[in-house]
């Protein structure tokens, strides 16, 4: 016999059932997303804006966190009264068909909204020309909001027919969405405390940090992540996460529907559908408030001690199993007879979660690691990094034999200082991910002492790992390039294609420089490096790409030794700016400004800088600011004409950053704030002059 899943006219009724909240939440979503149309820089050709999905998109999460469960504890509210209950099995559609179509009609209305802010920001991509950034990661972003509007609805529905009093349902939702979470910090960070070869939760990984840090469940990690701190704060960019919190929901989904075919109407205002699931709910919340004597018990090493605390938590764990009872069933008649077996599983959760953490942390021990049974290693970053050049390390599986024999000798003696507890013996410690022969990995923080420094210069030598702290991001793989200042997106990608043709041609110490940022952020301390010219940083370019579904960014300095790229971008800059110098200065009582003086100075193979500041209170009155001149006379004395395109960088010039503000009166007498900051390369009409000034002076020198 075939069974029916959908009902055309049962779907219509749950959409009118939950008609006003889902109108409600589509008309908001709607109109927010409508004034974000009201963004000048969408229609400003020479403005670029990077949208990011957690930014443009974030208000959904109000869907999961608050409307899935008042939708779905509303529309299946028939669960909860026998005569609603009645009704609802004596229609003549099955119940396969009641639950599959109230269910789609609750994701109905919280998906639109989610597809609704796609189409407007698909919109914004294909129409407007100030818009730049990753599509993907919009798209990636809103499948998340769907996989955690699955979940907690089905979470929610499962609770549902597991019980049938308002309280209860909202306290099993809330165990099945949280307590593996909370259960999971707990035996992971106890081990940790007595294991400190392993990284902390938010760090967790290999095959122990997979099992009880596991960061898939994009509901509890958000959550965790926003309260706590344990979480994944790159939520929303990885399919992953997307794909299991999916398949989890369906599977809450599935044994749902296994028990609402087999509910009864009788089942109807009781706390729970039978006598093992109300121990199971008693127990769970008698557990969590035992855990912090867990905790505390587990801490201590050999000598064993109770205080007060203890004895206090395990009363009221004891109180609260036989508060819930009387919640729940408003009686404790009989209630004598079946307490034991549920007190009986208490204790053992509790020795369980002591026993299991010790032994937990001996078999971490145990795991033998040797130089002969490592395949691979790998260096290991926060999970949720943006540094492109991070993320390409993470990997990159290192086999260089020196690599390896470090790292297995250094793993040795970290354990062997933490056994003795001396650790005082353990620095320069980093983490990293080792791979066994047996193809097991595990995730250990290792105090590599003073091989640190050979461990660095082992992996800048090695011929597979310096690519990556030397070799520019291809312009074709780039998504955005800033340079400062609102140049335009073909201006910057413009420098930036200047730059990589520049820096193919340096040797090898002027590459250093370029690739110093990028070093720092892939090496453990940074504590190697080749020897370095010196230069002083004009400006930056920093990119925005895509790796493994995921925003990226890399920075590289902007300076002398490019100096083509650097002569294109300020011209670019001189080129924008809207206002002269002189106009900035102007004095009038309703400006303001902030305006600074940085003189560069080529002296043979060092580079001086000296800078001056001003802002619009210096400005007020005919304040000397040197030797009799005021402000509007120095700057007049000391800058010159913009620089020209061939511009001799063995020349001095000067560079001005400036912004400003003012009000100017409209006709229908209301004052308009007009404001703007940008930079100008001008040339030195009066160097002496302008280092008379008694600012910082700097020195870069070979």
């Amino acid at each position: 016999m075939k069974i029916k899943l959908f009902s055309k006219d049962l779907y219509k009724e749950g959409l009118r059932q939950t008609r006003v909240v889902g109108m409600t939440y589509l008309l908001i979503t709607f109109l927010v997303y409508l004034l974000s149309y009201t963004d000048s820089n969408l229609y400003d050709k020479n403005a670029s804006s990077l949208l990011t999905a957690s930014y443009e998109l974030v208000g959904l999460a109000i869907g999961f966190v608050v409307l899935a469960p008042i939708m779905t504890l509303s529309l299946f509210h028939f669960l909860n009264t026998r005569a609603a209950s009645d009704y609802y099995h004596s229609i003549p559609q099955s119940r396969e068909q009641l639950f599959v179509s109230f269910f789609l009609a609750i994701q109905t209305w919280l998906t639109a909204p989610v597809l609704l802010g796609l189409l407007s920001e698909g919109i914004k991509f294909a129409v407007f020309p100030g818009v730049e950034g990753d599509f993907v990661q919009f798209i990636t972003y809103s499948l998340s909001m769907i996989a955690c509007n699955l979940l907690v609805s089905a979470a929610v529905l499962l609770a549902m027919n597991l019980s049938s009093t308002l309280f209860s349902q909202l306290a099993v939702s809330a165990l099945i969405l949280f307590l593996p979470k909370v259960l999971s910090i707990v035996f992971y960070e106890l081990v940790h405390e007595k294991n400190e070869i392993i990284p902390y939760y938010d760090e967790a990984g290999g095959l122990f940090g997979d099992i009880f840090a596991n960061k898939g469940n994009l509901v509890t990690s958000s959550t965790f992540d926003v309260l706590f701190g344990y979480g994944d704060s790159s939520w929303g960019e990885k399919v992953g996460p997307i794909v299991y919190t999916t398949v989890l929901a369906l599977v809450y989904l599935a044994i749902a529907l296994v028990l609402f075919r087999r509910r009864k109407s009788e089942k109807a205002a009781t706390s729970a559908t039978n006598e093992i699931v109300q121990t199971a709910i008693r127990v769970c919340i008698s557990f969590i408030i035992c855990l912090p004597c867990c905790i505390d018990i587990s801490m201590q090493d050999r000598h064993f001690t109770v205080n007060i605390g203890m004895v206090f938590l395990y009363i009221l764990a004891i109180i609260a199993y036989f508060v819930y009872e009387l919640i729940t069933r408003k009686t404790l008649r009989g209630f004598a007879k079946k307490m034991l077996p549920g007190l009986v599983v208490l204790v053992l959760l509790n020795v369980g979660l002591i026993f299991g953490v010790r032994a937990a942390s001996e078999i971490i021990y145990a795991i033998p690691v040797e130089t002969d049974n490592i395949k691979y290693v790998r260096l290991v970053y926060d999970d949720d990094t943006s540094r492109y050049a991070q993320a390409l390390a993470a990997d990159k599986k290192i086999t260089n034999p020196k690599v390896i024999e470090m790292t297995a000798d250094s793993l040795e003696s970290t354990i062997r200082s933490e056994r003795n507890r001396s650790f005082g013996d353990n620095y320069n410690e980093i983490t990293v991910d080792i791979t066994l022969d047996s193809g097991i990995t595990i995730r250990r923080n290792i105090s590599y002492g003073r091989d640190i420094y050979n461990l660095e210069r082992t992996l800048y030598n090695d011929d597979s790992f310096n690519p990556l702290l030397t070799t520019l991001v291809d312009p074709d793989d780039v998504l955005e390039v800033e340079t400062g200042h609102s140049l335009t997106q073909k201006q910057n990608k413009e420098i930036y294609e200047l730059f990589v043709e520049e820096v193919k041609g340096l040797d090898e110490n002027h590459r250093n420089f370029i690739f110093g940022n990028v070093y720092g952020d892939v090496m453990p301390i940074g504590s190697f490096r080749q020897p370095m010219v010196g230069d002083v940083d004009i400006s930056y370019i920093y990119l925005t790409l895509r790796h493994n579904g995921r925003l990226m960014y890399v920075e590289y300095p902007l300076g002398f030794f490019t100096p083509k790229a650097l002569s294109l971008y300020m011209e670019y800059a001189n080129d924008r700016n809207k206002v002269s110098l002189e106009e900035i200065i102007a004095k009038d009582e309703d400006y303001y400004f902030d305006l600074s003086l940085t003189a560069y100075v080529p002296q043979g193979t060092s580079m001086y800088t000296h800078g001056v500041y001003f802002n619009g209170e210096e400005m007020s009155g005919e304040k000397e600011v040197l030797e009799g001149y005021d402000i509007e006379k120095y700057i007049d004395a000391v800058t010159g004409d913009k620089l020209p395109d061939d511009f001799d960088f063995s020349r001095p010039f000067v560079m001005v950053n400036y912004y400003y503000e003012h009000y100017v009166p409209e006709d229908d007498g209301f004052y308009v704030n007009k404001f703007d900051d940008g930079v100008m390369f001008l040339e030195v009409e009066d160097l002496d002059l302008l280092m008379k000034r008694n600012n910082d002076l700097v020195e870069y020198e070979d």
